[in-house]
C-alpha cells in the first residue's frame, strides 16, 4: 500500500512529465535505478541511451533530454565537449546530484540510514530489512501541484457563480471555463528556486504567454495547445492577463472585467513585486487609487498602475 504522502509525490512528478506519461514514467524509473549506482558527477543522455538500448540513437537521446528537462524545477544541462575516439564532440551534461535530488524530493529515490540510496520499494516491490528506516524528505513547495492552491468549488457553487458572472460582467463569461483555464495556467507555470524572506511560498511564474510591461497575457496559441479538444479562445475569458484571471477566479465575486466601471476601479497588486507571478497567495485586489498610491510612495512612478492607461 502506497502512503498518501508518497502518492502525492508521485502524482506531482508524473504531472510534470511529457506525454505519453506512462512511457515517460517507465523511462524515469529506469533512470532512477541507474542513478542510484552511478558514481560520476555528471552524465549525458547518450550515456543513458547506451545503457538502456545498447547502441547510439539520436532520437532516443533527444527524448531522454526532454524528459530530464521537464522534471520539477526545470533542470538544465550544461553544453560542453568531450574527446571520444580521438575526436572532440559536443554533448549536454546533466548534474547527477541535481537529478538525484529531484527524484529524492519526490520519493522515487530514498536515502537509507546506512547512507545508501535505493529506489523506493513502493516501486520495486522489494523491501529490504532497513528500507523502513529511510530518511524521508520534507514536503517541498515544488512538489505541490499549483492548481491545488486555488480553493475548491462545489458543483452548485460553480453553477451559481456561472449565473453571477453572466449577470455582473459586460459579456456572459463562464466561471467554469475560467476556472479550467486557471488550473491549467497554474500547473504550467514554474516555481522560483528561492523563497522570499517574508513568505514561505516562492513566486510561481507564468512564462508561456505574451509579455506586456512585465505582465504576461494568455494567448490563443497557448489555449489551443492546452485545450486541443475544446474551442476555448481569449474571447471566452473576462481578461487576457494571467495574474488578473487567477485573482478573478480566486475572488469570483470581488473582481469584474475591464469593460465595467467597477472592474476598471479595481486592480490586482503583486505583493511579491513580480509581475509575471500567478501564485494566488501573492495577489491582492486593491482599488485603483490605493494601488497607484502604493507604487508612488515606493518610488515607482513608471509602474503601469500610475499611468493613465492600463494594459494589464
Amino acid at each position: 500500500m502506497i502512503s498518501g504522502w508518497v502518492a502525492a509525490q508521485f502524482a506531482a512528478l508524473a504531472h510534470a512529465l511529457p506525454n505519453p506519461k506512462a512511457e515517460s514514467w517507465k523511462r524515469l524509473i529506469s533512470i532512477a535505478d541507474w542513478l542510484v549506482g552511478y558514481c560520476g558527477d555528471a552524465f549525458t543522455s547518450k550515456q543513458l541511451v547506451a545503457e538502456f538500448y545498447g547502441e547510439a540513437n539520436a532520437g532516443q537521446s533527444r527524448s531522454l533530454g526532454k524528459l530530464l528537462s521537464s522534471l520539477p524545477g526545470r533542470p538544465k544541462s550544461k553544453r560542453t565537449s568531450r574527446m571520444v575516439n580521438g575526436s572532440r564532440i559536443s554533448c549536454d551534461l546533466w548534474s547527477s546530484a541535481e537529478i538525484r535530488q529531484i527524484l529524492r524530493d519526490h520519493a522515487v529515490i530514498l536515502l537509507q540510514e546506512s547512507g545508501k540510496m535505493i529506489r523506493n520499494p513502493a516501486i520495486t516491490g522489494v523491501y529490504a530489512s532497513d528500507s523502513a528506516e529511510n530518511t524521508v524528505p520534507p514536503l517541498k513547495t515544488m512538489n505541490i501541484r499549483p492548481s491545488s492552491l486555488i480553493r475548491s468549488f462545489g458543483i452548485r457553487e460553480m453553477q451559481t457563480l456561472d449565473g453571477i458572472w453572466r449577470f455582473q460582467h459586460a459579456r456572459p463569461y463562464s466561471f467554469t471555463t475560467s476556472l479550467k483555464v486557471v488550473h491549467a495556467l497554474l500547473d504550467n507555470s514554474i516555481w522560483e528556486r528561492k523563497t522570499g524572506q517574508d513568505d514561505q511560498f516562492p513566486c510561481l511564474r507564468f512564462t508561456a504567454g505574451t509579455k506586456d510591461n512585465g505582465y504576461v497575457s494568455i494567448n490563443n496559441w497557448w489555449l489551443e495547445r492546452l485545450f486541443p479538444e475544446e474551442p476555448i479562445t481569449i474571447d471566452d475569458l473576462p481578461t487576457k492577463t494571467a495574474s488578473r484571471l487567477v485573482a478573478m477566479v480566486e475572488f469570483p465575486e470581488d473582481l469584474k472585467d475591464w469593460a465595467s466601471a467597477d472592474g476598471r476601479n479595481k486592480h490586482v497588486h503583486h505583493l511579491c513585486r513580480t509581475r509575471n507571478c500567478v501564485l494566488p497567495k501573492h495577489l491582492m485586489i486593491l482599488k485603483a487609487g490605493t494601488h497607484k498610491h502604493i507604487h508612488m510612495i515606493n518610488g515607482e512612478p513608471d509602474h503601469p498602475a500610475v499611468q493613465p492607461v492600463l494594459s494589464y
